[in-house]
């Protein structure tokens, strides 16, 4: 299950989620240009046992930083590839829907929620977290909750059968999250897969985008009480 193309209709150019695909690029291509060795995921790689070291040995801002460059640092090109991917599918409807500013920010919070929860999962582990999924799984979350009855475009391989289908948004979403549900229950860490951040980043989405979607109830009701008040 693959998704080809997101139907929901939007309107104006999503600048910052142009502007996330184009950035996770370019750190990407720097680092294989520039850099021989994988000193810099110890650097900007989010380490949850640097957590615990005393701050006289390792500075408090250098353990607040990795939050948000972990984010843009990726193993290899397919890691790459499906982050961006799921970037470009799925962020232009939520930044369309949130405005810039507010799409960017929570997209960055995403993220830090996400390290924090793969990081809550297992604080004495010496490998560094790295890559945009725990974000994007929050602008999933996001886009289920401000688009649900919208379709989404699915690739659909089954052994040797292949077929393109519009299904509902919140149909392919629960698919997703019944993937990673599975690689937590049943992978035993071959796959090597941050799923506590992608489910953490899901949940923080989710309820992100309700909170904003109550608090513009409210005050789309207000703007009308008002309109209503000076019409009479």
């Amino acid at each position: 299950m693959f998704p080809l193309k997101n139907l929901a209709k939007t309107e104006g150019t999503p600048f910052f989620t142009y502007m996330l695909v184009v950035i996770n690029i370019l750190i990407f291509v720097y680092i294989q240009i520039r850099i021989s060795s994988n000193l810099y995921l110890l650097d900007f790689g989010l380490i949850p046992n640097k957590l615990g070291v005393p701050f006289e040995v390792i500075p408090i801002w250098e353990m607040i930083y990795p939050f948000f460059t972990y984010q843009f640092l990726h193993s290899g090109y397919l890691h790459l590839f499906f982050n961006i991917y799921f970037i470009y599918i799925f962020g232009g409807a939520v930044e369309n829907r949130l405005g810039h500013c507010r799409f960017i920010s929570l997209y960055m919070f995403f993220g830090m929620v996400a390290g924090v929860a793969q990081v809550m999962s297992d604080i004495s582990s010496g490998f560094p977290i790295i890559g945009a999924s725990g974000a994007v799984a929050g602008i999933i979350g996001a886009y289920l909750i401000l688009y649900p009855k919208e379709k989404i475009k699915t690739l659909f391989i089954v052994v040797i059968f292949v077929f393109i289908r519009d299904i509902r948004a919140i149909v392919f979403i629960f698919g997703w999250l019944a993937i990673q549900l599975g690689i937590l229950f049943f992978d035993r860490g071959g796959l090597n897969v941050a799923v506590y951040a992608h489910i953490g980043g899901f949940v923080i989405g989710v309820v992100a985008a309700i909170f904003i979607r109550v608090l513009d109830f409210f005050s789309n009701t207000e703007r009308d009480i008002k309109e209503s008040l000076q019409s009479e």
